[in-house]
């Protein structure tokens, strides 16, 4: 099976599960975790689950026949599945594993809050896409999207499935899935409401939508970590246009709403400061993000990387101004559906693209593409 993205890095919890002196519920979480992220399916329970869904999304999304088409409604068609009743470790556990509970042919609110914030928050950023970019879905065809929530027993993260063309939810901490506010207490992860970041769900569909164009997957090194800051770019403008922040306004964070609540004012990246977005208790882990070519680490996982790119956007967002996505993001956006870069061959550098960035920026006056220049060359990237 051909996997995708993880939105917590895996280095985070390989940290957590190197440890020797931590808790084995917390142990068990980090390496659980990271079994799922490389798609290690080594517990039968996920093996069954995975098997059934398979079968789901034949039934239901197919061939998209003339039946099929009947029953999504045109452009935006969201499908949320939930393992919620999966029965992991008892007797029923081979059945109703998965159920499709929510999709536009019966969009009512149920109660369930992963269901309603992943079934909502996919029409925030389909929305942005089709708005903004006149993208119809992941592949400007429609694609559905579909969410699985309360995935696995013991997952503390969120992942596109590239050859499934979904997206997996774990639960993390916040077992409870009528009160996001509540973790459960004997529960020491520290990530969690994977279901209730816009900004990460933007991040994934975004994954798949540059997989669509470039025929790129997420990866090491500089295209890695151009896949990774491409992501980023557009979740936090995703998150920017729901709040209709201008740069000024906005706190540049991604997946404040991850972080277990007791850890005040943390997040996991963030573009205006790489490395400060969250420190966990008991040296269990940082923010690792570096911010200057000078910091680059080779073969790093690239979302480490990825803070030197962007960081660059963010120093050229202040100085440009006003919203994110009016003109920056019009300038990323052509970048990657129209510069015909080969991303598959930025071995060693960045330079191609943050060319392309400048001359794209043409249309919109000097100022801005020196805003972009200048940006690039204080991270380290000179054009």
């Amino acid at each position: 099976m051909e996997g995708g993205c993880s939105f917590i890095p895996g280095y985070v919890f390989e940290d957590i599960a190197a440890l020797q002196d931590v808790e084995k519920d917390l142990k068990e979480l980090a390496q659980s975790t990271l079994d799922v992220a490389q798609l290690k399916d080594i517990e039968k329970d996920l093996d069954d689950i995975l098997t059934q869904l398979d079968e789901l999304l034949r039934q239901e999304q197919g061939d998209r026949t003339d039946q099929d088409s009947a029953f999504e409604a045109p452009g935006l068609t969201r499908k949320i599945y939930s393992l919620a009743n999966a029965g992991i470790g008892d007797a029923k556990r081979n059945t109703d594993l998965a159920q499709l509970v929510r999709h536009e042919a019966s969009p009512d609110s149920i109660e369930d809050i992963a269901v309603n914030k992943c079934y909502e928050y996919f029409g925030d950023v389909y929305n942005f896409f089709s708005e903004l970019f006149e993208r119809n879905s992941i592949d400007n065809n429609g694609m559905p999207l579909i969410g699985v929530v309360h995935y696995g027993t013991n997952y503390a993260n969120a992942q596109w499935i590239a050859d499934k063309k979904l997206m997996i939810f774990g639960d993390g901490f916040a077992r409870d899935s009528l009160d996001a506010a509540k973790p459960k207490a004997d529960h020491t992860g520290y990530f969690g409401n994977f279901y209730d970041s816009l900004d990460l769900m933007a991040h994934e569909i975004m994954h798949g939508i540059t997989t669509c164009v470039t025929k790129v997957v997420p990866g090491p090194c500089e295209t890695g970590a151009l896949v990774e800051h491409i992501a980023d770019v557009f979740g936090i403008m995703v998150k920017q246009h729901k709040l209709q922040h201008t740069v000024e306004q906005a706190d540049w964070l991604i997946g404040q709403e991850l972080i277990l609540p007791e850890l005040k004012d943390m997040a996991l990246r963030s573009f205006k400061s790489p490395g400060t977005a969250y420190i966990l208790p008991n040296n269990y882990g940082r923010d690792k993000q570096i911010a200057h070519c000078d910091q680059f680490k080779p073969w790093a996982d690239p979302h480490i990387n990825s803070g030197i790119l962007n960081h660059a956007f963010y120093l050229a967002a202040m100085e440009v101004g006003g919203h994110s996505w009016e003109k920056l993001g019009k300038i990323w956006w052509k970048t990657l559906t129209e510069s015909k870069i080969d991303f598959s061959q930025l071995k060693g550098t960045w330079v191609p693209f943050a060319r392309k960035t400048v001359e794209f920026a043409q249309e919109y006056g000097q100022g801005v593409q020196n805003a972009i220049s200048n940006a690039w060359g204080s991270v380290g990237i000179k054009i």
